[in-house]
């Protein structure tokens, strides 16, 4: 210690001093070195994310050639009239673009480039076919041109095309996975990086100052360890806010300065509902749930989706994240921890994408439906007696056309409602009437499977909703119900639960496996996809009725599901004249004023 004391009371202080700066400046340096590596990384991830959503929208583009051609070809050989062939021409022109465009954005991923290597020679195969079938159709006449579809070649490879497609697509898939995964590990690792890197540093601070003033200036004002993790704090990227049991601000950083235009002077010491608000974009409603459940039960909680961040000018800005507590050495609560980010950019890229689904569903519709009215009007011989030999395989057409404008319908009100514009004409509604209609429209099918439907009602209940939208609803779910039953029965109960009226299907059927069903009511998620030959769905109609129920005041749940026993699905609707009916209308009223 004395020689320590001697080499550094040699020294002058202004010296001692720089040396201090020099050190803790080169720590704090090696942390911004880590974090702006770390911030590159994530960005080529998220540049390579993009590539990955443009390669399946490319691989999208091609089959919808293939499938546009085909159905052109097809329409040509059943009619015979040369406006079908409309499609087919276009689909030929655009397919070579469209495929050299797939494989230039995959031109960095030789396992993909192997497989668009395979799928060329196919695509050229499937359209020599379908040409050889048009000149079949010309020279011999539709009967030849349907025996030689019948044979199944043109399937066989649109089967080999779509699953060379999956392939590529499971590969970006994956690939979107590990990027994924390599960017949350990145970003823990840089909070880990900046938590130890800035804990080390003070240590290192307090360490050399410590040696300082023990031995040279006693004078010298020693920093608290708080000062330096706010520091930290404002060169996160995230809004941080930090507020005690009685919600009063006790840390405001940089990015939630940026964000709500509140700077921290203005907000620390405040109540953070008089400085943040936060709503939720559909019901206008403030959103301080997450950070009250954070304290009260001591977990990080989410913050939850569609939420809105009302800046100081009254800006709303898409948000994100969580709020978790903060305990003391004796793990009492004694706060909670805000993290925010502004999520607009990953919002635009959904909504560009919804636009592109709108727009194609949009374009799809018309001429699906007139080619399922062709073929209802062939099926019921107003362009002549047709045989058995055609009219099944023509049956499988009106089958796959009205499944695909199904999926049209629907993908057009997912628009419809993300987008906020799903209209809801709402009134009485007599729910014993109008779920008697909806049984008796399904019991033909339930009397074809050997399933009992059966419908008991509790007392008669008048709810308010879009009789439209809550016949839909109910369709589904006793369809999807019919559908997963292959024995036993499906019951349905009305009853009331408060303001509300609940309708509960109950079936015997597959059940729901437990790992399915956080997922259950997503996009495009089919949990209960199996080999038993059942008819395959579009993965929007569980997605579809909670949310117009939801806008409807009610909601869609899975009260119960167990593996090969069953499953009770509920379905509720404000009763009529109830305080939430009411409220309910008045915000669509609104709603409906603002557009």
């Amino acid at each position: 210690m004395k020689s320590i004391k001697k080499l550094i009371g040699k020294l002058p202080i202004r010296i001692t001093n720089a040396i201090l700066i020099f050190l803790v400046v080169a720590v704090f340096l090696v942390l911004t070195f880590i974090t702006y590596n770390a911030i590159f990384r994530i960005a080529d991830n998220n540049i390579s994310e993009n590539q990955t959503y443009q390669v399946i929208i490319a691989n999208d583009t091609v089959i919808s050639d293939l499938e546009n051609a085909e159905t052109g070809q097809r329409g040509y050989v059943i009619t015979g009239l040369a406006s079908f062939l409309e499609p087919y021409n276009t689909a030929l022109q655009n397919i070579d673009n469209d495929f050299q465009h797939l494989q230039v954005l995959t031109k960095g991923n030789s396992v993909e480039q192997e497989q668009l290597s395979q799928m060329r020679p196919l695509i050229d195969q499937k359209l020599a076919y379908m040409k050889n079938n048009i000149a079949l159709r010309n020279n011999k006449g539709i009967a030849a041109a349907i025996a030689d579809v019948s044979l199944g070649g043109g399937k066989e490879i649109m089967d080999s095309i779509r699953a060379i497609v999956t392939e590529i697509n499971t590969e970006e898939l994956s690939l979107s996975q590990v990027r994924t995964n390599d960017t949350a590990k990145t970003t823990n690792t840089t909070k880990n990086t900046l938590l130890w890197g800035g804990i080390i540093g003070l240590l290192f601070f307090f360490l050399v100052n410590y040696i300082i003033d023990k031995f040279i200036i006693e004078d010298l004002v020693k920093k608290p360890i708080f000062e330096r993790e706010k520091q930290i704090l404002e060169s996160i990227g995230d809004g941080v806010i930090a507020v005690d049991r009685s919600f009063k601000i006790t840390l405001f950083n940089h990015t939630a300065t940026i964000l709500s235009g509140s700077s921290a002077e203005e907000a620390i010491g405040k109540s953070f509902r008089d400085v943040i608000k936060f709503i939720e974009k559909g019901t206008r409603k403030e959103n301080i749930v997450f950070i009250e459940e954070a304290m009260l039960y001591g977990e990080k909680k989410e913050m939850g989706s569609n939420i809105l961040l009302i800046n100081k000018d009254g800006h709303e800005i898409p948000v994100a994240d969580s709020a978790a507590p903060v305990k003391n050495a004796q793990g009492e609560i004694i706060g909670c921890v805000i993290v925010f980010r502004d999520i607009s950019v990953e919002q635009e890229v959904v909504r560009m994408k919804d636009e592109f689904l709108s727009l194609a569903s949009h374009e799809l519709r018309t001429p699906m439906t007139s080619i399922a009215g062709f073929i209802d009007m062939i099926l019921e011989g107003r362009y002549g007696q047709i045989t058995k030999e055609i009219r099944e395989p023509l049956g499988y057409v009106a089958e796959s056309t009205d499944r695909l404008i199904r999926l049209v319908n629907d993908l057009l009100n997912v628009s419809r409602i993300e987008a906020d514009r799903m209209a809801f004409k709402l009134g009485s509604i007599d729910l014993n009437e109008t779920i008697s209609k909806v049984v008796a429209g399904l019991q033909p099918i339930a009397l074809k499977r050997n399933i009992k439907l059966t419908f008991d009602s509790k007392e008669a209940i008048q709810a308010q909703g879009d009789i439209e939208k809550v016949e839909q609803i109910l369709n589904n779910l006793i369809g999807n119900a019919l559908k997963f039953t292959d024995k036993g029965g499906i019951s349905i109960v009305l009853k009331k639960s408060d303001d509300l009226s609940v309708i509960e299907i109950t079936d015997t059927g597959v059940g729901i496996p437990m790992e399915g069903r956080n997922r259950l009511f997503g996009k495009f998620e089919q949990i209960n996809a199996d080999p038993a030959g059942r008819p395959p769905g579009t993965g929007l109609g569980l997605y579809l009725s909670r949310q117009m129920a939801q806008k409807m005041g009610g909601d869609v749940k899975l009260i119960a599901s167990t593996l090969n026993q069953g499953s009770t699905f509920a379905a509720s609707f404000p009763i009529d004249g109830s305080v939430l009916a009411n409220r309910v209308m008045a915000e669509i009223k609104e709603d409906a004023m603002k557009k």
